[in-house]
């Protein structure tokens, strides 16, 4: 269409085509590589520029250094009438083309000897300390300066250019030579110098080091003019001196005898050095770990610890400044403390888990770390605790703590010393109570955890050598009786805090501190069950809301008592699971038999077997009939409810009766009658009628272990299934069950006379000599006589006044520890194929014998008829009347073979009849009225004919009771 305009062409007259969208593209990309071509062309220039220049510099530098070393050399010719001025000038020069290689070293020993010279001289214009006369004190400052630097270049060389350069080093720095020239200001100053901006020390620790290496001779006078050297400037900069010079491995016994007073005998720097130890020990700690500190090897703050004793040992000085030193040290080295200190493996059957690997501490460390037990230290330590400044006793605490954290072979003798030797205990204890620190914040909490962990630890110690007429009476210790039950209620207020209520607050601290509080208040519920001194439920979590919340995580619920809270595959809630593992004694005890009970329920619906092969037995040889048909059957409790249980009567037929839990109770009664008989030689029995393994088993039969194996499982499978028995164990040996060490007083109960003994030896302070006694006991089983040295070459050491705990310990440790480990493991490893560990720790020694042989408490009759069931008559019947009336009037005796009769457990359940199943119930018999009484002790069940009169009632009962003549009566 025509609309009045026209496309008109656009001709470019230089003839080139318009650009496409391609050419664009390559002509960015052109512009873009020009740019940088241009950019690396300018680098080119530049770097080329540099690189000139910097040759030109160098160039220079060599003509300089050669020209002032020509100089140097020329002047040094005549060195003989050079004068102080001069030989300034030629340590000016010096410094400036100075190199430590090749004739740079020669014409720095060669000026060294001429200073040296130079130094000795009278006359003033010859000496170069005169120059400091009188000087200006720029000048002087710049004098001291040159000549420290050279001093440093000196060092480097002392080592290998023999005696010039130490000499010269020497003389610098020694005051009494400049005063001679009439100024010993100079030699301060290059002092401070050397020290403060040169890094002498550092430099100094290597020569020591090279020196003292025994690789090549040094003479002793080198390395002591060096250590002189060292201390002087030292005054300067002790914590420098610390870093550099106390951390060289084993610096005394590095040291020549003569060089080592020198260090020792300066009093003041070592001192000085402890207290920057002290008041700057971050510091100083991370320039040693940056310095010296290589992966895997001994600490550098070890070296610093063992020297820093040493030393003080050497000068004669355990004093308040070495306190502070070892404190801070410890105290910084915080949890690698442990690598610090020698470890040893603890021996086969030690019932500690303390020290149970060997580390990588040089032995001369040790032995210097040794030290710090000494009698000596031990003295001062006491000394300083009653009689010290406050920073000296809280330094010493810091230290006794971390002794105590990380030396597990120094914990006893440090204890002892402390605990008896001063009053720090009672003191910690007033600090606690004034302070109330079971109620303080958990940050407030956390700076007096070292005290709070101290004063258990020392407590614990206490309770574990005081016997138990010195813990009531109050004769031993600086703790009363009249204390003790604050010290419970704070103890356990600790422990619900750190285990329950701020249990999710955890560190490194409170970890400690839960293991020696746990530990101490064990031991004070042991004393509490041998001889109450306060209310038992001081040691139970008593507020009824944390009880609640403890129930909840274990059951779900407060009231519910089911679940498998300690089944292998372990607790849901890991704070209750802790609690039970660590603390059990805190929860009441009935709870944790109700854990108990419910966790075998849940095992038993895990892993239910049906009956499989019987086991016949005789009564007149149960045992031996029950081992040899069960001895196949000892690997694991799973095997045992395989079998099932068959009496045969004299004539060899069975006894009427199927083993439905009866029979198997029957049996577990009359075999610990018969294996628990002292006659038989297995177990011997103390004087208060409590059974234990005997010594003299090996000598009757020699099976001897394997049947103590097998008396464990029988009474492991008796507590799962819930039979009591009569017998008790000795206390010691329920220890030993629960995984609790036995105590000295548990020999008052296994040997009275060897008890009486020792605590006469204990107390004794006549003549030791007239006792005669020596590090050996004489075992005396079945009239055969053995003599046992309680200790290595023990016949030989006599015992004394200062060793008798230790002979004490050793004999009470022999007796109820080693003599029968063998048959104590044997009967632990039976039990515990029934009973797993994490089981029965849960149980004080006492509350496992009330799990095996059930609550002495007189029978409740109410509470058996409350919860008895009847069959064939109703409650009304006068014949229940009768019964209950007839069992009421019984002696505790007699109620208590009643209750065996038709449960074949003399005593009631634990829990209470409420927990008995099945019920007891009274059933109503058919047989006429003649007739004995008779039993299912398999469903807890008698049968009661129609009595006529209760006296008829009464007089067959026991005559049943009483006839023993087995489940026939049934």
């Amino acid at each position: 269409m025509f609309t009045g305009t026209s496309a008109r062409r656009r001709v470019d007259l230089s003839g080139r085509s318009a650009p496409s969208a391609a050419s664009r593209a390559d002509l960015l990309e052109q512009a873009r590589v020009q740019r940088l071509e241009r950019d690396q062309a300018r680098q080119r220039e530049q770097s080329a520029v540099a690189i000139q220049a910097a040759y030109r510099s160098h160039r220079v530098r060599l003509a300089v250094r050669a020209e002032r070393r020509a100089l140097f050399d020329a002047s040094l010719a005549g060195t003989a009438k050079c004068n102080a001025v001069q030989l300034r000038r030629l340590v000016s020069v010096l410094s400036a083309f100075y190199r430590p290689t090749g004739d740079d070293l020669q014409r720095l020993i060669h000026l060294a000897g001429a200073i040296s010279q130079s130094i000795m001289h009278t006359d003033a214009s010859l000496n170069i300390c005169s120059l400091f006369v009188h000087q200006d004190p720029d000048q002087a400052a710049s004098l001291a300066f040159s000549l420290a630097k050279f001093a440093v270049a000196l060092l480097d060389v002392c080592a290998s250019a023999g005696a010039t350069p130490c000499v010269c080093v020497f003389l610098l720095v020694s005051p009494e030579r400049w005063a001679i020239a009439g100024d010993s200001d100079g030699a301060v100053q290059i002092q401070k110098g050397i020290a403060l901006r040169h890094g002498g020390l550092r430099k100094l620790r290597s020569v020591i080091l090279a020196m003292n290496s025994g690789q090549e001779p040094v003479e002793e006078s080198l390395c002591v003019m060096m250590t002189r050297v060292a201390v002087r400037i030292a005054s300067h900069a002790p914590a420098a001196f610390a870093c550099d010079i106390v951390t060289i491995p084993t610096l005394p016994r590095l040291l020549s005898g003569q060089a080592l007073r020198v260090l020792v005998s300066s009093s003041s720097v070592l001192q000085a050095c402890f207290l920057a130890i002290s008041s700057d020990i971050a510091s100083i700690s991370s320039t040693i770990r940056q310095q010296y500190d290589r992966s895997g090897d001994y600490p550098s703050l070890g070296y610093l610890l063992g020297n820093v004793l040493q030393l003080s040992f050497a000068r004669g000085a355990v004093d308040h400044s070495l306190f502070l030193a070892v404190g801070a040290i410890m105290g910084q080295a915080g949890e690698s403390t442990s690598r610090m200190f020698p470890r040893k493996s603890e021996p086969d059957g030690s019932d500690s888990d303390e020290d149970v690997h060997m580390s990588t501490v040089p032995d001369q460390v040790a032995e210097q770390l040794q030290l710090m037990t000494s009698r000596r230290m031990l003295d001062e330590i006491a000394k300083t605790l009653r009689d010290g400044p406050d920073e000296s006793r809280s330094a010493v605490q810091v230290m006794l703590h971390c002794i105590l954290q990380s030396w597990g072979a120094a914990r006893s003798d440090v204890l002892s010393a402390v605990a008896f030797g001063t009053p720090l205990a009672s003191a910690l204890w007033s600090q606690i109570r004034e302070a109330n620190i079971a109620a303080m914040p958990f940050g407030e909490l956390h700076r007096s955890w070292p005290s709070l962990a101290l004063f258990a630890a020392l407590y614990s110690h206490l309770l574990r050598v005081q016997d138990d007429d010195e813990f009531y009476g109050g004769q031993f210790g600086p703790i009363t009786i009249e204390t003790v039950p604050h010290i419970v209620v704070f103890l356990r207020a600790i422990l619900i805090r750190l285990y329950w209520t701020d249990s999710s607050l955890q560190t490194d601290w409170t970890d400690k501190l839960r293991r020696e509080a746990a530990v101490a208040f064990g031991q004070l519920r042991d004393r509490q069950s041998r001889r109450p001194f306060c209310p038992t439920d001081a040691f139970l979590m008593g507020d009824a809301d944390l009880l609640n919340q403890f129930k909840v995580e274990l059951f779900g619920s407060p009231s519910r008592g089911n679940g498998a809270v300690l089944a292998a595959s372990g607790m849901v809630f890991q704070r209750a699971q802790v609690l039970l593992r660590e603390v059990p004694i805190l929860i009441p005890f009935a709870e944790r038999v109700r854990v108990f009970y419910s966790c075998i329920e849940a095992e038993d619906r895990a892993s239910a077997y049906p009956f499989g092969r019987a086991v016949r037995v005789r009564r007149d040889s149960l045992v031996e009939d029950a081992f040899d048909g069960l001895k196949m059957f000892t690997d694991s409790y799973s095997s045992l409810r395989h079998i099932r249980i068959e009496f045969v009567d004299e004539h060899g037929l069975p006894e009427a009766g199927i083993d439905g839990g009866g029979l198997w109770k029957e049996f577990v009664q009359l075999f610990c009658k018969q294996a628990l008989d002292p006659s038989t030689g297995m177990f011997s029995q103390t004087d208060d009628h409590t059974y234990y393994p005997s010594p003299a088993a090996k000598m009757v039969r020699d099976d001897y272990l394997d049947v103590t194996k097998f008396c464990g499982m029988i009474i492991g499978k008796a507590i799962w299934s819930q039979v009591q028995i009569e017998p008790v164990f000795a206390g010691w040996f329920l220890r030993k069950l629960t995984s609790s060490p036995p105590c000295l007083d548990d020999l008052r109960s296994m040997d009275p006379q060897l008890y009486r003994n020792l605590i006469f030896l204990k107390r004794h302070e006549g003549d030791f000599a007239e006792l005669a006694l020596t590090f050996s006991t004489v075992n005396d089983e079945l009239g055969q006589k053995e003599v046992v040295e309680l200790c290595p070459g023990g016949l030989s050491i006599p015992v004394t006044r200062e060793n008798r705990l230790s002979f004490i310990h050793l004999l009470a440790d022999y007796k109820l520890n080693r003599q029968l480990h063998a048959q104590c493991q044997a009967f632990i490893q039976g039990l515990q194929a029934v009973i797993p560990s994490r089981w029965s720790r849960i149980f004080a020694p006492d509350e496992m014998q009330m799990l095996i042989s059930g609550s002495r408490t007189p029978l409740d009759i109410e509470d058996m008829r409350r919860h008895c069931v009847y069959t064939g008559f109703d409650d009304k019947d006068p014949l229940v009347d009768w019964f209950w009336d007839v069992l009421a009037s019984l002696s505790p005796e007699d109620a208590s073979l009643t209750l065996r009769f038709f449960t074949s457990c003399s005593r009631p359940p634990l829990l209470g009849f409420a927990s008995l199943n099945p019920q007891l119930c009274l059933q109503k018999s058919n047989r006429e009225a003649t007739a004995l009484p008779t039993a299912s002790t398999c469903v807890n069940m008698i049968r009661l004919p129609a009595y006529p009169t209760k006296e008829m009632l009464r007089e067959k009962l026991m005559y049943a009771v009483k006839s023993n003549t087995g489940f026939n009566l049934t």
